[in-house]
């Protein structure tokens, strides 16, 4: 587990992450992690975040947060409002491609298409084609994600955390500009 420099970071930037600036590498470094949430020393994410923050999210952003089944409080799954890819899994975890947003007409087609099926639900339609997959965005982030049971005491049932970690390929900084 390495931590990232970010001196792109703005001062004052307060991020609702369990921790603001970290690279996971191996199921090894997510366990690290959760054990520090575990004992406190990092927090437990246990709301969803803001679209103020959603829009804050950045490479070197690791969030973990406990799934909680239907109206038993926490979260029942993690969003942040960006496009990802289907899942690829590699080693230990899943990984996410940002894709392109939906544009304003691709929105307003389907809210059309929605709305006539409602009107007459039985109409025909047609075969759908298969899903064609959106291009991935080109400064986009990749998600990387992580679950397990974590024991928080003896007298409870496991729960289940997952952990989510943001990265970005691009811009790739030379090494000789961070020692700048």
């Amino acid at each position: 587990m390495s931590s990232s420099s970010t001196p792109l970071r703005p001062q004052n930037f307060q991020s609702p992450a369990t921790h603001p600036a970290l690279h996971l590498r191996d199921a090894r470094d997510a366990h690290i992690v959760f054990e520090a949430v575990r004992l406190k020393i990092l927090p437990l994410i246990t709301r969803r975040i803001t679209a103020i923050e959603r829009e804050q999210v950045v490479s070197g952003n690791v969030f973990v947060w406990e799934e909680a089944e239907h109206k038993q409080g926490g979260l029942e799954r993690w969003t942040d409002g960006r496009r990802w890819s289907q899942s690829r899994m590699r080693g230990d975890y899943l990984f996410y491609e940002e894709k392109i947003e939906t544009t304003p007409e691709e929105k307003e087609a389907k809210a059309a298409r929605r709305a006539r099926k409602t009107l007459d639900p039985f109409s025909y339609q047609p075969t759908p084609t298969r899903r064609q997959d959106r291009p991935s965005k080109l400064d986009g982030l990749t998600k990387q994600t992580y679950s397990t049971h974590v024991h928080v005491s003896n007298t409870e049932p496991p729960r289940k955390w997952h952990i989510v970690a943001y990265f970005s390929v691009y811009p790739a900084l030379p090494l000789c500009a961070h020692l700048l």
